[in-house]
């Protein structure tokens, strides 16, 4: 169940959404995430010792959910200080990754007071310089959330309606996020986590899926592989994610196209839960992980159960 927030979490009203109609004519629902994480994952340590987030708390300080529609990006994390304090360190970052950043301005987020600014990618080499884009924050309780859309789209943002963010009870340690301007087929989620050398990342592909979990999860691959040529697959083979959901399992090899790229494993689950497509993925930065100090860090990944729902 999620519990009532201690702040004003969003309006869920919109006049439209982004989306398709319903197919049995009715409003289609506003957009509402599917996954969380959970605080603890089962203790696997591995040769190099304990692998991420396994065997430990997830620091929540540590996670990213993003949602993509169209084209703006909204990022939810947890608020380390005020939104000025957020814009400052977004600044720092962004200009140690080679960008050119504005001054900040005042302007409403998501239906919050908040501060906007225009970052650009600098030319570096042979990379000419990117297009402008107009990046957005603000405060929303304990979490902070960031808007970025190119300026060439601006005004797309207002298009989304509010953002509602929800906690949810222990030993979910991620909200529920609403956006009232937005259904499921027009929002990609993402949920990352970063540990030391090991990365999950959990992805729901946008709108409903009426492909079984084997034709989803062909397709998925091949659209991997068509992405990353150099991707080595191996061990296809049924398995279970997110609590015992029927899924398939495949292990790539990640890599040694020369001496500054190592070999690394990264293993892939997917499956088509409710309806929806989702992926997830865990995969060693540097090096080679085993499955079983994988598995679970994959593991603290959840669905979101519909009686978690703001009342």
């Amino acid at each position: 169940m999620s519990a009532p927030p201690s702040w004003s979490p969003g309006d869920q009203d919109a006049p439209s959404r982004h989306g398709l109609p319903d197919p049995h004519g009715g409003p289609t629902p506003p957009f509402r995430s599917l996954l969380g994480l959970v605080a603890f994952a089962p203790a696997v340590v591995g040769p190099a010792g304990p692998v991420g987030a396994v065997g430990m708390r997830v620091d929540p300080a540590a996670v990213a959910q993003q949602f993509t529609i169209g084209p703006l990006s909204a990022m939810v994390e947890t608020a380390r200080g005020d939104v000025q304090q957020r814009a400052e360190s977004a600044r720092k970052r962004l200009g140690r990754r080679g960008y050119t950043v504005g001054p900040v301005s005042p302007a409403e987020v998501a239906g919050y007071a908040g501060l906007a600014r225009i970052v650009c990618a600098k030319k570096r080499g042979k990379r000419p310089a990117g297009q402008p884009v107009i990046q957005m924050y603000t405060i929303i309780g304990p979490y902070s959330l960031t808007l970025s859309v190119p300026q060439a789209a601006a005004g797309f943002e207002r298009s989304i309606g509010q953002v509602g963010l929800y906690p949810v009870a222990p030993p979910v340690i991620t909200p529920i996020v609403r956006i009232s301007g937005a259904d499921v087929n027009a929002v990609e989620e993402k949920i990352t986590i970063t540990r030391n050398w090991v990365k999950l990342t959990a992805l729901v592909s946008r709108g409903r899926v009426t492909q079984s979990t084997d034709e989803f999860a062909m397709a998925s691959l091949s659209a991997l592989r068509s992405r990353l040529p150099d991707l080595a697959v191996d061990n296809w083979q049924p398995d279970v994610f997110l609590g015992g959901q029927p899924c398939v399992r495949d292990t790539f090899l990640r890599g040694g196209v020369n001496r500054s790229d190592p070999v690394r494993t990264e293993y892939w689950w997917a499956g088509v839960v409710n309806g929806r497509g989702i992926q997830l993925f865990v995969s060693a930065t540097r090096t080679i992980i085993s499955l079983d100090e994988a598995r679970p860090l994959h593991d603290v990944v959840v669905l979101l159960p519909p009686d978690t729902d703001q009342s």
